[in-house]
């Protein structure tokens, strides 16, 4: 993959979440990156069941976060130094309140 096209794909991606303080639901982040040869892809999508208010204070610690949602995530890993090797990992999570 051209580094080009990988070094702008977080910034492609943020542009595309940040918007008014509009409701949404679904929220999506993708990363790649090339490092001495180790290529890594994540994706990581989490779904509310209730309205989600994009902008504003970002609630890290989960306090406030009383919502039910689902959430998925896949990431990948490989390294060309040693073609027998790579790695991936998939997961899937919710909660229900």
């Amino acid at each position: 993959m051209n580094k080009a096209v990988i070094s702008a794909l977080p910034l492609l991606i943020l542009s595309s979440t940040v918007s008014a303080n509009q409701p949404v639901n679904t929220f999506l982040a993708a990363g790649a990156s090339v490092i001495d040869e180790q290529r890594k892809v994540n994706l990581n999508l989490q779904h509310y069941f209730a309205d989600q208010i994009a902008n504003g204070v970002y609630n890290e610690f989960g306090y406030f976060d009383t919502d039910s949602n689902m959430s998925a995530s896949f990431s990948y890993i490989d390294n060309s130094d040693f073609p027998d090797y790579s790695e991936n990992s998939q997961s899937i999570g919710g909660e229900y309140f």
